[in-house]
């Protein structure tokens, strides 16, 4: 893991992002253990592809898990861990296109190269689906 979880720095950002956080010993981000979510940290070496996990793993759960404080608590931690203000709105097209791991090299795209840009996500996406003229 090249030490990345064990950087201080990335230890208060999830601590801030997630406050009822914990790394068990099979190398798991328990993020919110009542709901049993989390983030599998293996082979994560650099910040964006802790970001982009979050993303694959919590985004269902932002968008549209089992309460509205879950989905609150989640949306909040995506949100800091990204430096990013999404909407739930938003975070239901996340979801859709990129949770679930469905697509990881897009999903790496988002967050390293678009920066977590919604509007360059929802191009990429038209562009992928061979649409030239959308809603987007």
């Amino acid at each position: 893991m090249d030490n990345l979880i064990l950087d201080p720095k990335i230890r208060s950002l999830l601590a801030e992002a997630f406050p009822k956080c914990f790394i068990n010993m099979r190398l798991e981000l328990v993020v919110y253990p009542l709901r049993n979510t989390w983030v599998p940290l293996d082979g994560v070496r650099t910040i964006d592809e802790l970001r982009a996990r979050v993303i694959e793993y919590l985004s269902r759960e932002a968008f549209k898990g089992g309460s509205n404080r879950s989905q609150n608590y989640h949306l909040h931690g995506i949100n800091k861990v990204c430096g990013m203000s999404f909407s739930r709105e938003s975070m239901e097209f996340i979801y859709c296109e990129l949770g679930n791991a469905v697509n990881p090299m897009l999903c790496r795209r988002f967050v390293s190269e678009m920066d977590c840009n919604l509007n360059k996500l929802q191009r990429a996406v038209l562009e992928m689906r061979g649409v030239t003229n959308g809603p987007y």
